[in-house]
């Protein structure tokens, strides 16, 4: 029996052996290669992010592989184009690339343009575009460096290089080539060859909040962990430590810190059972964590809802921030989160035993179903779903107009965030901001339990705190012994025994790591317990932990090797964006490769939602319909090709039919991530609270936490400005000088719209200016503006807007104003007079940029050769006159000091002067032929009385 014994000990000890090597085994060479750094030509010793050669894929991001050519040149792959590596800063995270093809020769097979993964790259300060024109007619006049490619081994090829964004134009093919803004100016004197050898410079976006560093700092090894797109520090005895290695623990079990959300470092007493077991927190403290934001939930009983019915139900809360040191929580009602109007309108409600308010809140009443007439007042808000008003106000008792209102609930907020409600802050502003929570679970006892060394937590058969130490469980810390000498941490008995070595896995999992003196006493405890026990059922039942402690070691192991598995399988790059302009069914969407690309929503009957549309019973945020990803894949037959009407920079645009019939465009953002979601949450409320008439309609959007990033816009049918000017309709259907007038009036009054609301429009040309069926103007592409307020001067060092119709100023300070805005539309005006676009390369190499040539013109007073013949203005003589008011008009707004530029709101008021005066001209026009026959052929040939330029205002701010 003995024997037997003996040797199923031995058989279960090996086994055991057996299970560590090949746990651990393969992490510690896995550390070994992750050491091993990369070298090829004159980039040496890069390490984490990046890999290939010698270092394997799970020792970087999957997509900053670093290849090595012939031993003499590093390459990477960006978005299907290969590119040269001429050197790596990693302390600044900045890389220096050069276009492998235009190196090889200028002369390209393929003409792609330069587009980067915007989720990890970015264009570093200094870097400027250039545009490589190919197949170009001749042009007027010399050209600045041009060249010639050979077609099928013929010299017959034109080629240009200018700066900035020019688009094809006139030319078979362009290349956007991003280049060093230092080499700009040397275009003519340094070849397009030498320039594209100098590369240029993007920034690696690469964020893991300082674990890599720390990480290394502890003698570990960064890798990455596909699976969870995280960074994960790999340690020299094999184990995966977080955030870092320790050098005198052995890590057996689950971190202490865990993450929840885009929260880290959480511990007692937050627990998600999942990452951090329930002994390990405090009942009430429970987390959900499959969201971005953590939340957690209190239970009530003390509220009604908007019938006056008493409800049991669940209040949840998003989880801001924690503060250990205070015991404090920032939290924020997830039902207010999105909107102000949410179904259930009720107090906030908080569980007293375990949370207490601070100091630092304030509540604000909110009132609802409120009738118009009550109060008219800046805190007035409406909701869409019930069609009434509501207010909200800090002192409740001073409103004597709340017996107006059928509810009013009140909302914790901070202090601080309620001092802005007072002048012109959102109340969602403050709603969002959360309030502070102080925390009670035990905190008097962990504090103490913590110092001396245990890990807290709660017992959960024993309904209590408890200190989870090396030696036992203890009732509040480590290093007090029970009163009357009863050492109640360190109990005697076998049962006692088998709990003490509990506590410390309990311990291992409410604590990072397990000192090595306490695993040594387990294993000695547990050999003891082998060597000195004869019975088949201890014998049977300490196989059986055996069994359990190797199961658990081949769980950790098949995990550590789905990290490889993935990390070789998984590919997280995304395809290219198109560049250049598509058409479809008389559908525009420019895909300019800018900052700021444009969506041109055109081609759409411009419906508003009725009663009896999809609105109906919809949720809302900022007034707008909150769609479902499952709505809008039916309403665009699963976003199907055949419906798209337009591809960009920024997402591609689809046709879509709603249940109602109402038609739509459907804009699909490319980028999903969470760094993008804020962005997307703000483009939304500047999109709902910009409402107008001449501006395009945000119908509705995606929830925030919907699988994808969608728009809904009104759809337009008429084209843009761009087309009726110089584009698909411009020969059958020229657009009258009245008409053209009344564009520029309804466009300027966007904008003035726009500047009044502290936003920037940033890409105002006429591709961006949409035509209903009855040639009334709809702006489009504000959204992808930035409300800037009126006291903040905002600074952009990346390209902004489209070439020809950028403020020359921004080059100069990179400051974007309501004055950039203004040159724009001064560029909008010359093409409205003229019929040009804003950028031809084939004019005289000096009349490239309309801007350039307008102001020229006027300035000569050679108007004659910028205005459109079309616009009859040798045989109206009242057409001549007030094309020359808007040329002027133009001139000024055109001007390179800013300074010297009008205001979109005197630029308004200019141009409705100069409508009036051509209105009431044509208006005596018809009275005076009515009045005598005998002076018509005098009016044929004769001015009528205008009024004196003078009368229309033009301004110059100074």
């Amino acid at each position: 029996m003995k024997s037997l014994l003996y040797w199923s000990i031995i058989r279960v000890l090996f086994f055991l052996f057996n299970c560590a090597v090949i746990c651990f085994s393969s992490n510690i060479e896995w550390y070994e290669r992750c050491g091993k750094h990369f070298s090829c030509g004159n980039v040496t010793n890069v390490g984490h992010p990046f890999w290939g050669g010698i270092r394997p894929k799970d020792c970087g991001y999957p997509e900053l592989e670093l290849k090595c050519e012939d031993n003499a040149t590093a390459e990477i792959e960006i978005v299907g184009l290969k590119y040269q590596v001429l050197d790596i800063n990693q302390s600044a995270q900045i890389v220096r690339l050069a276009r492998d093809d235009l190196v090889q020769g200028i002369c390209l097979d393929q003409f792609e343009s330069t587009v980067l993964d915007s989720k990890l790259f970015e264009y570093a300060h200094g870097t400027h575009n250039i545009t490589v024109l190919y197949g170009c007619p001749p042009p007027y006049g010399a050209m600045p460096a041009s060249f010639t490619c050979k077609i099928n081994g013929v010299n017959e090829t034109d080629a240009y290089v200018l700066e900035g964004d020019v688009g094809p134009s006139f030319c078979n093919a362009s290349v956007l080539v991003p280049v060093l803004g230092t080499l700009v100016d040397q275009i003519g004197n340094l070849s397009l060859s030498q320039i594209v050898k100098k590369g240029f410079k993007v920034e690696y976006k690469v964020d893991d909040g300082g674990l890599c560093s720390e990480c290394e700092e502890s003698q570990g090894r960064c890798g990455f962990d596909v699976s969870k797109n995280e960074t994960f520090c790999i340690c020299p005895d094999g184990n995966v430590g977080y955030p870092a290695c320790s050098k005198s623990m052995i890590a057996i079990a689950a971190p202490d810190l865990f993450k929840c959300g885009n929260l880290n470092n959480l511990s007692y007493p937050f627990y998600d059972e999942e990452n951090h077991p329930e002994y390990c927190g405090y009942p009430g403290f429970k987390l959900d964590c499959s969201n971005y934001m953590p939340e957690m939930s209190m239970s009530y009983n003390n509220n009604v809802d908007t019938s006056g019915m008493s409800m049991n139900t669940t209040q949840k809360f998003y989880l801001l921030d924690y503060n250990n040191a205070s015991h404090t929580i920032s939290v924020a009602r997830e039902d207010y989160w999105e909107s102000y109007c949410p179904k259930y309108q009720m107090s906030t409600s908080i569980n007293f035993t375990l949370f207490t308010y601070t100091s630092n809140d304030k509540n604000v009443t909110i009132y609802y179903q409120c009738s118009y007439e009550t109060m008219v007042s800046p805190y007035q808000f409406y909701c869409p779903a019930d069609g009434m008003y509501g207010y909200f106000a800090l002192n409740a008792p001073d409103m004597t107009w709340a017996g107006g209102c059928q509810r009013s609930i009140f909302v914790p907020v901070y202090q601080t965030a309620a001092a802005t409600l007072t002048g012109n802050t959102s109340l969602h502003a403050a709603l969002s901001s959360g309030f502070e929570l102080k925390w009670s679970a035990e905190n008097d006892l962990c504090d103490g339990c913590s110092g001396s060394g245990g890990a807290c937590g709660y017992d959960p058969n024993l309904k209590r705190f408890t200190c989870y130490c090396t030696d036992g469980p203890h009732d509040s810390n480590c290093n007090v012994d029970n009163e009357a000498g009863n050492d109640t941490g360190k109990l005697k008995t076998q049962k006692t025994v088998y709990e003490s070595d509990m506590s410390i896995l309990y311990y291992s999992h409410c604590r990072e790591v397990l000192p090595q003196d306490s695993y040594n006493s387990v294993v000695k405890r547990s050999l003891r317990c082998f060597l000195k026990s004869y019975s088949g059922v201890l014998a049977g039942g300490v196989g059986l932990l055996a069994l359990l402690v190797c199961a658990s070691l081949v769980i950790r192991q098949r995990r550590r090797r789905q990290y490889l598995s993935q990390a070789q399988s998984k590919d997280l790059g995304l395809g290219p964006p198109s560049s250049g302009l598509s058409s479809n069914n008389g559908f525009l969407y420019s895909r300019e490769s800018t900052t700021s690309p444009s969506t041109n929503l055109s081609q759409s009957t411009p419906s508003y939602p009725s009663s009896t549309s999809d609105l109906d019973g919809a949720s809302f945020y900022y007034g707008v319909k909150i769609f479902s990803n499952a709505e809008l894949e039916e309403a665009t037959d699963n976003f199907s090709e055949s419906r798209e009407l337009g591809d960009g920079g920024f997402g591609t645009v689809y046709y879509g039919k709603l249940h109602d019939g109402q038609l739509v465009a459907v804009k699909r953002l490319y980028e999903s991530n969470w760094k993008r979601m804020g962005q997307f949450m703000n483009e939304v409320e500047i999109l709902a609270r910009l409402r107008h008439k001449y501006l395009v309609t945000l119908y509705g959007c995606t929830s925030k936490r919907s699988k994808e990033l969608l728009l809904v816009y009104e759809y337009i049918p008429n084209g843009t400005v761009a087309d009726h000017l110089h584009g698909k309709h411009a020969k059958s259907d020229t657009l009258p000088w009245s008409t053209r007038l009344n564009i520029a009036v309804q466009t300027a009054e966007a904008l003035a719209f726009l500047h009044k609301s502290d936003v920037i429009h940033r890409d105002v040309k006429t591709t961006n200016i949409l035509l209903d069926n009855n040639f009334q103007v709809k702006v489009a592409d504000f959204g992808l503006s930035r409300l800037f307020p009126s006291d903040v001067t905002h600074v952009s060092t990346a390209p902004q807007g489209t070439p020809g119709y950028v403020d020359p100023e921004y080059y100069k300070s990179y400051r974007l104003t309501e004055k950039s805005d203004v040159y724009s539309f001064g560029v909008v005006l010359a093409e409205l007079i003229s019929s040009k676009p804003a950028v031809d390369v084939t004019r005289h190499r000096h009349d490239i940029n309309l801007a350039t040539m307008a102001a020229d013109r006027i300035r000569k007073n050679a108007l004659h050769e910028l205005v459109d013949p079309a616009l009859g203005c040798d045989k109206e003589y009242v057409v001549q006159q007030m094309v020359k008011l808007v040329a002027e008009l133009a001139f000024q707004c055109l001007q390179e000091d800013m300074d010297m530029r009008p205001c979109m709101e005197e630029v308004l008021k200019s141009l409705r002067g100069i409508q009036k005066e051509m209105t009431n001209s044509l208006k005596q026009m018809v009275v005076d032929i009515q009045e005598t026959d005998d002076d018509v052929g005098l009016l044929k040939n004769a001015p009528p009385p205008l009024s004196p330029e003078t009368e229309v205002n033009y301004k110059r701010v100074r």
